[in-house]
């Protein structure tokens, strides 16, 4: 279908060539002259507050955290560890550069020869090359009123306090349980770190709660569903990117891992405002993201002697594979990277196991997510957004 939709494009184009190089006779009827560019924009919708916890969204109020302090720069030096004996340093790049977010207001033109490189760049090879991976997603308050427990750690704010405010600014290691809770989700360890505050409600960051109620009496919560691309690098390992040097194909997102962006409604008609959506100015290219959320990516696999993960970004990461850590990233840090050989976790060849990685956007202004393996990951069909 897409190269019967080229031929007729490039058909359409030589035809509008040759009718413009033979020009207009004397005798003909002018002929209005018109642009072949083409631009189709889309407004975009404005954001009711019904909420006191929707933070204001001027420049005055997100460029100043009142008395917080953000993460720390991204120019020094990141942390790295390995979680097993076996640590490689990625060799991959990133395919493309983001597109912005769907549902955020845009705006783009081509021209009737542009439009053939469109088709080429997204053609059908190219999409089989790409795996979807549904994942869920929770909204959090990041806020406006800086660090502290008089800012946005006021315990008030419930869930949200864990995020937005300082407290945990590093890389820690042991902040949940080594096993997953019955809920499939991390557990806030029972000896915490005491360098790590502001973080009492971890048991709960990757729970959906609810918001609000629709008209026909449906329960509304901070959960939405999303999905990630994975490509296929040079030497043939599965890797996404959302960074702040790129963002991999498929992946509409820009600036960094900003994948709730366009999270402004609760319900499908636009009608209900998520309290939880802020749009605060961060990120590589310092629009406006709405930062403080969580992820939960649940997925399975087939274990084959020699697979390999690794991980870089931020902020709090936790990998698990059946049901166990083993990757600790925990803390609000700059990107830290870690890896592991699937070889010393002792599992059974052609056995299937599953893959959790749970993934935490706390604290402007910046947001890393990138994974490269030799897994064939599958989503999970138990997820409530596969």
């Amino acid at each position: 279908m897409k190269r019967l939709l080229l031929m007729n494009v490039l058909v359409a184009a030589l035809f509008i060539s040759a009718c413009s190089d033979s020009g207009s006779s004397a005798e003909d009827e002018p002929v209005q002259e018109s642009s072949s560019e083409v631009s189709v924009s889309s407004s975009a919708k404005k954001v009711v507050s019904s909420s006191s916890k929707v933070q204001s969204s001027s420049d005055e109020a997100d460029d100043t955290m009142s008395s917080g302090a953000t993460e720390p720069d991204e120019d020094n030096p990141s942390v790295e560890y390995s979680s097993s004996t076996a640590s490689t340093s990625s060799s991959s790049s990133s395919s493309s550069s983001s597109s912005s977010s769907s549902s955020s207001s845009s705006s783009f033109s081509f021209s009737s020869s542009s439009l053939a490189e469109q088709i080429f760049s997204s053609s059908e090879e190219e999409l089989e090359t790409l795996k979807r991976i549904p994942v869920e997603v929770f909204d959090w308050l990041h806020g406006t009123q800086g660090d502290g427990v008089k800012g946005n750690g006021n315990p008030e704010y419930g869930v949200s306090a864990d995020f937005g405010s300082g407290g945990c600014a590093e890389h820690i290691t042991n902040m949940v349980e080594p096993v997953l809770g019955s809920k499939g989700v991390p557990i806030r360890a029972a000896s915490f770190p005491e360098k790590c505050n502001i973080t009492d409600h971890l048991d709960y960051w990757f729970l959906p709660e609810s918001l609000a109620v629709d008209a026909s009496g449906n329960t509304l919560t901070n959960m939405t569903c999303r999905n990630l691309y994975l490509s296929k690098d040079d030497e043939d390992f599965w890797f996404v990117e959302a960074s702040k040097d790129s963002v991999s194909t498929g992946n509409e997102m820009s600036g960094g891992m900003f994948i709730l962006d366009d999270f402004k409604y609760l319900d499908p008609a636009q009608t209900i405002p998520n309290p939880y959506y802020d749009q605060l100015r961060g990120g590589s290219d310092n629009g406006r993201h709405n930062f403080g959320f969580a992820m939960k990516v649940q997925t399975e696999f087939k274990y084959i002697p020699g697979q390999y993960f690794e991980f870089e970004g931020d902020d709090d990461t936790w990998v698990f594979i059946n049901n166990k850590l083993i990757l600790d990233a925990g803390g609000q840090h700059t990107q830290v990277s870690g890896a592991v050989d699937l070889d010393t976790l002792g599992l059974v060849p052609s056995q299937t196991y599953p893959f959790h990685i749970f993934y935490a956007e706390r604290h402007m202004s910046l947001s890393n997510f990138r994974i490269r393996t030799s897994i064939d990951l599958k989503p999970d069909t138990k997820s409530p957004c596969h």
